[in-house]
């Protein structure tokens, strides 16, 4: 029988850039224009990759101008687009765009893009963007929920998200969720959210 090439693309996909070229590309962020490096300082604050559906979200409600500049990361190789989601090359590149950010500015990035996300997640079905919102909003600056309704809307994501990752058998990161839950709780919390405290 004739010999053929037979792809595996899982395999493919998961082939990393050699350390020499990604280091290339570390060095050369800064030389990238300046809304590329924001686009790219965005997309590192969600980790190594991103769905559509959340720079869809981010674009509508923040009003950030994300397609277009990731695009162009992509074509100078800082960027592998596979479908829906899009990922950076190395995990360098993602370390140095966030490395860009000061950690105030992280804290700011993380709660902005958290509380855009969580009014998608409340309001629909899809758990990985539920996650990824209160993901955002427990990296994020605790000092920006002031007042009781936020703080206790958060800890109730929080209790949502944990609730379903037990329902995963994910009992570290329900853990770890609940207890951020109970950290968002204000000071009378047992007089104001008796059913929730109990809850966490």
């Amino acid at each position: 029988s004739r010999r053929r090439w037979e792809w595996e693309e899982e395999k493919i996909q998961s082939m990393k850039i050699p350390d020499d070229v990604a280091e290339l590309l570390t060095n050369s962020i800064g030389r990238l224009p300046s809304d590329v490096q924001d686009a790219l300082c965005t997309l590192s604050c969600f980790g190594a990759s991103i769905h559509l559906d959340i720079v869809d979200v981010l674009e509508r409600d923040l009003d950030l101008q994300l397609q277009n500049s990731l695009e162009v990361a992509r074509k100078e190789g800082f960027l592998e687009k596979f479908d829906r989601t899009i990922q950076f090359s190395h995990d360098r590149v993602q370390e140095s765009a966030f490395n860009m950010l000061n950690s105030q500015d992280r804290r700011a990035k993380h709660s902005g893009y958290g509380f855009a996300l969580c009014i998608h997640a409340m309001n629909g079905c899809d758990d990985s963007m539920l996650f990824t919102a209160v993901d955002q909003i427990n990296r994020g600056d605790p000092t920006v929920i002031l007042d009781h309704e936020h703080s206790s809307l958060v800890a109730r994501l929080n209790l949502q998200a944990g609730k379903k990752a037990m329902g995963m058998s994910d009992y570290v990161s329900a853990l770890s969720l609940f207890e951020h839950g109970i950290s968002f709780l204000q000071e009378c919390h047992w007089q104001q959210n008796y059913d929730l405290s109990l809850e966490l």
